[in-house]
């Protein structure tokens, strides 16, 4: 005898609902074909999460391409800020130089 696992416990528990719900609602043809099976049910649960899990990382692609574009704008603008600020320096003591030889 093996010894019995969760496994068996929801198992018996689906079997006697299924049972139950049979003997107590009896069903017509149509309704009937309308049941889903655990192994269907386990597909389709499946099929949509995978569908959504592709969903999820498309878009978390799309953002780090965003930030990874925004950071390299970030430097670009750094260097462009860096260079005008040495012509702005280079400027003031030209002027500096200009304005005491004036005087």
């Amino acid at each position: 005898m093996r010894a019995r696992s969760v496994d068996d416990g929801v198992w018996l528990y689906y079997n006697l609902s299924v049972i139950i719900f049979l003997n107590f609602m009896p069903l017509t043809f149509e309704e009937f074909n309308k049941l889903v099976t655990k192994e269907y049910f386990e597909e389709e649960l499946e099929r949509k999460l995978s569908e959504t899990k592709n969903e999820i990382l498309t878009a978390i692609d799309g953002l780090a391409k965003a930030v990874r574009d925004t950071q390299t704008d970030q430097v670009a603008d750094l260097g462009a800020h860096d260079r005008l600020q040495t012509m702005v320096d280079n400027h003031e003591i030209r002027i500096q130089h200009l304005e005491s030889n004036i005087v």
